[in-house]
Order: C-alpha cells, then structure tokens, then sequence
C-alpha cells in the first residue's frame, strides 16, 4: 500500500467526534508499531534512510504539540537564538509564526533551516 499521493491535513479539536478521536487513535498506536519496526530496519540497513526517519519523527513530535505548547516553545526558541546571536531570516519567522498558529507544519521550515545550515543528509523530507 503507497502513501506517497496522501497530503497532510490539520484538524482542530473542534473538527473530530469522541469516535473520529478513536478510530484515530488506534490508527496511531497501530502505526507507531510498524514505523517502530521500520526504524529498527532503518538501523540496520540503510543511515540515510534512518536519518530520514527520525527527521520526519521529530517534525511530527513538534506537530503534535498543542497550540498553547507551541506559543511557549517558541518563546523559548526566540530566547536561545537571542542568546546565541542567530537572527531567522523574515521566512524562517514566518513559517514558525504559521506553525505556532497550526496554519503549516514544522516540517515545512524546519527543512528549510536544516538546509540552510548544511545539516541534512539523503533526500529532503
């Protein structure tokens, strides 16, 4: 079965019924074993592969975050770039501002940034 035709889609709360809820979550449980199982693979046969993997978790981990989380993590975020003197470019901001309101996902910047910094190995997310 190929996933490679379906498109991200944000729900907000407000948009899923207690058994919409879950349906999902046990789609979720049932997913996170089998990624489980392709990570540990993932180790054993192909780095690129596995960095792939684990860049696609942690955008999804950031994605998962309540919009209250987010509004904090971003604080904090602007706090450490103040500190280590790292000025995001009118972009980088706007895409972080968007993902802090739910609007885009973190991926969507988040690539951006490892680009930028040359810290991406293999193929883009």
């Amino acid at each position: 079965m190929s996933h490679s035709n379906k498109k991200a889609h944000f729900l907000n709360n407000s948009e899923l019924s207690p058994i919409s809820r879950s349906v999902l979550e046990g789609e979720i449980a049932s997913l996170t074993k089998a990624i489980d199982a392709l990570e540990q693979a993932a180790t054993l046969l192909d780095a690129a592969l596995l960095r792939r993997m684990l860049q696609s978790k942690r955008s999804l981990q950031m994605d998962m975050l309540s919009v209250p989380t987010r509004r904090k993590s971003l604080s904090f975020s602007k706090a450490m770039l103040s500190l280590e003197g790292i000025t995001p470019t009118a972009d980088e901001r706007s895409n972080l501002q968007a993902w802090g309101e739910g609007k885009k996902s973190f991926s969507e910047g988040y690539q951006n940034v490892l680009q930028k910094y040359n810290l991406i190995g293999g193929e883009p997310l």
